[in-house]
């Protein structure tokens, strides 16, 4: 008998229900590819490993690159540095965490404090 000859089966209500439940105690997937600032992180004790042997951000990010990994150096040293304090203080936020938009929003943010600072906050 083909497949398209098959009789339909049909899947019980107690069935659904178990895949159901199995299907919601799953495990979140991890991922195997990293964004450039989790990359960053995992790179970090080698990153500070050649700042300490008088390698420059530009340098590193040249090393980073010859290895796959393209991120500019101002990238680099800012994804380094850890949050950025001064600027979201001055844009009036009291530096909680980053809500559901995450990183692009925190980037908004910042430079919308940029201009704010720039232009005598009109």
């Amino acid at each position: 008998m083909s497949t398209t000859q098959r009789k339909r089966e049909s899947i019980s209500q107690e069935k659904i229900e178990q895949a159901k439940r199995m299907m919601k105690n799953l495990p979140t997937k991890q991922s195997s590819a990293l964004s450039k600032q989790e990359a960053v992180q995992a790179l970090k004790k080698e990153i500070m490993s050649l700042k300490n042997k008088g390698y420059d951000f530009s340098e590193i990010a040249e090393q980073l690159a010859n290895a796959g990994i393209q991120i500019s150096a101002a990238t680099l040293k800012t994804y380094l540095r850890g949050p950025a304090k001064k600027k979201k203080a001055a844009a009036g936020d009291d530096g909680g965490d980053v809500d559901h938009h995450g990183r692009q929003m925190q980037i908004l943010e910042t430079q919308l404090s940029d201009v704010q600072i720039g232009d005598g906050n009109r």
